[in-house]
């Protein structure tokens, strides 16, 4: 399939609060386009907000676009594997604030 990046003009309240939150865990993002685009809209990720790839190549990606963001990348691009390393740092964060 081929599909387009439309990028929004403006981004919705609840995105860019979400984007700039200190607390937000981590922001899954399903292709290099659509971080090209959050980005341009929102900014950088804050220095400790871990971005999620579906993959090598898009983490790969992930790093040149933001070099200053940790980048993890699923083991597969399924919502299982999403929900695996966001329970890790879910028990990361948890055990840094025990």
């Amino acid at each position: 399939r081929v599909y387009d990046t439309v990028p929004l003009e403006e981004a919705p309240e609840e995105a860019a609060s979400a984007w700039a939150d200190p607390d937000l865990l981590a922001a899954v993002i399903t292709a290099p386009s659509a971080l090209r685009a959050i980005l341009a809209l929102l900014g950088p990720a804050r220095p400790r907000t871990p971005l999620i790839a579906l993959g090598r190549t898009s983490a790969a990606a992930f790093s040149a676009l933001a070099p200053d963001s940790p980048v993890l990348s699923a083991s597969a691009p399924t919502p299982d594997a999403v929900a695996a390393i966001l329970s890790t740092l879910l028990d990361i964060r948890l055990q840094e604030h025990a």
